[in-house]
């Protein structure tokens, strides 16, 4: 074999086996270079996934117009490896190929109702819940929560989709923590364009302040204030138009207190029963578009068609207090369940005490 002719065949083997030894390693550096141009120019949310000389666009896109925007920007995405001289580079033109019918990029998911919540709990710890627009928006949120909450935020479930009811979204929600900041404990939500923040303030200052930052909050959203202040009439403010954040109020007040009364009996005792009660009484009238069930329940001492009668009475009793504070007799009804549906243990006394309650649900609109 003459030199002329193995030296033609080295360079044939030279020339097919340089894109099996480089080709790995420059369709890595292709893809950190796509993730590179994506995030630069705010795609985030999209992932980059590289077989070969081909790039597919992965992620969950906020618009049709985000997933269009992310396939350019891979489109002319430069190799920063590639090298004019190889063989390799030849073929590629210097430009990622990136074949739409590939992009598995998708719409966020729309979310109805659209919610968010900030819970603090009485020991200061913040919970988030609910969805946002992108996840610029879920960032900012997240930082807004850990400066104003002095990263107390133990819980970060925000989820993206859309559907948001306008831009003041994100700004409604950031204000209402603002607010929420002020106060020992208490839950700031939002459903669509209704919000509502409720919980307790060390004073009436505190609750004017908070009471006024509600109805100017934004003039897009219908906004509610219900602040409890120690030792001081229930101060409401504006009506709340959302059926289950009525149903957050509800529990939210049924959570801490109850409603005590005399053993054996239907009486209501206690001057923390009838502090409880004004507030509920105060919720009613702000949710005053929804009708209110109000159950008794009691242990299971004692006969069972007493325990029956007991709990009608006593569930009874709770409705002509309430009437008495001003809500409508026509929105209320009330039934007993006797020692049904126990959500404790009645061979503990412990558990009696859970399961003698009253609760309250928010059905139909009126």
């Amino acid at each position: 074999m003459g030199r002329g002719l193995l030296g033609i065949i080295l360079i044939l083997i030279g020339a097919t086996a340089y894109p099996l030894i480089m080709g790995p390693k420059i369709s890595e550096s292709m893809g950190d270079d796509i993730r590179v141009a994506l995030k630069n120019n705010g795609a985030e949310w999209a992932g980059v996934d590289m077989d070969g000389q081909i790039a597919t666009i992965i992620g969950n896109a906020p618009s049709n117009e985000a997933a269009r925007n992310a396939i350019v920007v891979a489109q002319n995405t430069v190799c920063s490896d590639c090298n004019a001289d190889t063989p390799w580079h030849s073929v590629l033109n210097a430009t990622i190929i990136v074949e739409a019918k590939t992009v598995k990029a998708e719409l966020a998911p729309v979310q109805s109702p659209y919610t968010f919540s900030v819970l603090k709990s009485k020991n200061g710890t913040v919970t988030l819940d609910g969805f946002v627009n992108n996840v610029e928006e879920r960032n900012a949120l997240l930082t807004k929560a850990n400066s104003t909450f002095s990263d107390r935020v133990q819980d970060k479930t925000i989820k993206i989709a859309s559907g948001a009811p306008d831009g003041d979204w994100l700004n409604v929600i950031q204000a209402g923590m603002d607010e929420l900041a002020l106060m020992q404990s208490g839950r700031f939500q939002v459903e669509n364009n209704n919000f509502l923040i409720n919980g307790t303030a060390n004073s009436s200052d505190i609750r004017d302040q908070i009471n006024n930052m509600s109805e100017t909050l934004s003039e897009n959203y219908n906004g509610a204030a219900n602040i409890n202040v120690p030792n001081l009439a229930s101060d409401a403010v504006g009506e709340v138009k959302s059926k289950s954040i009525c149903q957050s109020l509800f529990d939210d007040l049924n959570r801490g207190e109850k409603i005590v009364f005399a053993s054996g009996g239907s009486k209501i005792t206690g001057n923390a029963s009838f502090d409880l009660l004004a507030e509920i009484a105060s919720a009613a009238n702000q949710c005053q578009s929804f009708r209110i069930q109000i159950d008794g329940y009691t242990d299971s001492v004692g006969d069972d068609g007493k325990n029956q009668l007991l709990s009608e009475q006593r569930a009874n009793g709770v409705l002509a207090y309430l009437t008495e504070q001003g809500v409508d007799r026509n929105r209320m009804t009330a039934m007993g369940h006797g020692e049904s549906d126990p959500i404790g243990d009645n061979a503990t006394a412990e558990g009696r005490e859970i399961n003698r309650r009253t609760t309250f649900t928010l059905t139909q609109d009126q």
